[in-house]
């Protein structure tokens, strides 16, 4: 499966955001509180949803 393009509506501190993805390594780039992690959690909760465990702690690491 190849993602091309997300919109995101709302989705932690991203609203109303088209990111664009191109062939083979994408780099999200950007200045601080900029989303980019959200935009990861994002992508990461496309495929496997929630964790019921990240949702109870909010401080979970995204290595566990």
């Amino acid at each position: 499966m190849q993602l091309k393009s997300l919109h995101i509506v709302s989705f932690g501190g991203l609203r109303n955001r088209d990111i664009e993805l191109s062939e083979g390594v994408n780099v999200i780039e950007g200045a601080n509180e900029a989303g980019k992690t959200s935009a990861a959690m994002f992508i990461k909760f496309i495929f496997y949803g929630l964790s019921s465990k990240a949702t109870k702690n909010e401080g979970a690491s995204e290595r566990t």
